[in-house]
């Protein structure tokens, strides 16, 4: 009597805690559609409506969810809440198809409380579903017609478009590599840049005095450095002009040389003011007045002139 009495309080206890169980966990599986073609695809949605705070185990599903029928494809489990936050929705959606024709049986899907997802753990499931996997019929009182070749697609613009970019990549890198053992036999540098045109020597020597007149080197205490810079501007302008070996010679044979090229001796008188004045501060260590350095500036301008038939 007293076992019999314990045996219903327990058989009670159990009927409350899964009546409780089953109003914490709603699970529902149900396919989009319950017919398809052989090799046509349909998703199998999965949802679970269970309390907040509770917490429950997805089932494995694996590459098929029962003989012949395969899954292609797992979405991710989307959560929703309610509007009270009480209750969460879980919902998945596996696509699945098949490849053979009849009736197919897809079996219950167990949700777990533990991770064991043994028979112990099981909380709720759902109900097993049906799908018929149809062939497509075939009219045979129709006469049987050859099969058509592919379909031929033009071809877009787009689509050639690398193909022409890479050939011209390429044509244009053997046209190097030709290129260059070309020059290289003719002993010729790879790439020619045309010269600067030089300028005329009286135009070049102008424009270097008047540089040298905007850089103020004597009025900085850089004396010896100006007279330097006049006297050189001077000997190139000789050079050039006279094609004498001017920067290598002495202030007096420079002058002697300049008798045989019929230089006025207005000019020539200018040039030996200009490199008296020079010597005097590069090997004497001279200090000329302001004006000095300007006269030598303005003779060597003036000796420019007077020796250019040009101007």
């Amino acid at each position: 009597m007293k076992h019999t009495f314990l045996a219903t309080i327990l058989g009670f206890l159990l009927a409350v805690f899964y009546s409780v169980s089953a109003q914490e966990v709603k699970v529902k599986a149900n396919l989009d559609t319950s017919s398809i073609l052989i090799g046509q695809q349909v998703d199998l949605k999965l949802s679970v409506s269970i309390a907040s705070g509770k917490k429950i185990v997805w089932p494995l599903i694996g590459d098929s969810i029962a003989a012949g029928v395969e899954v292609v494809s797992k979405s991710k489990i989307d959560t929703v809440f309610s509007t009270d936050k009480k209750m969460l929705d879980l919902i998945q959606r596996v696509r699945i198809t098949s490849f053979d024709s009849g009736i197919h049986v897809l079996p219950f899907i167990p949700f777990y409380n533990s991770e064991s997802r043994d028979s112990s753990s099981i909380i709720a499931q759902t109900e097993s579903l049906m799908l018929n996997v149809q062939t497509i019929q075939v009219d045979t009182t129709r006469a049987f017609k050859d099969s058509k070749g592919p379909l031929g697609i033009p071809i877009t613009f787009r689509e050639m478009l690398p193909w022409i970019l890479g050939g011209l990549g390429v044509i244009a890198i053997i046209s190097f590599i030709v290129y260059y053992f070309i020059r290289k036999k003719k002993d010729k540098p790879l790439l020619m840049f045309s010269a600067k045109p030089e300028l005329p020597p009286h135009v070049a020597a102008l424009e270097d005095l008047e540089k040298l007149r905007m850089a103020k080197l004597w009025q900085s205490g850089r004396v010896k450095e100006y007279h330097t810079a006049l006297t050189d501007i001077i000997r190139i302008y000789i050079e050039r002009k006279y094609q004498i070996m001017a920067m290598e010679m002495t202030s007096d044979e420079i002058l002697s040389s300049l008798k045989y090229n019929k230089v006025p001796n207005e000019a020539r008188s200018a040039l030996s003011d200009i490199f008296v004045l020079s010597d005097l501060v590069k090997f004497a260590k001279a200090n000329p007045l302001p004006d000095e350095h300007d006269i030598s500036l303005k003779k060597s301008v003036e000796f420019v002139k007077l020796t250019t038939t040009e101007l």
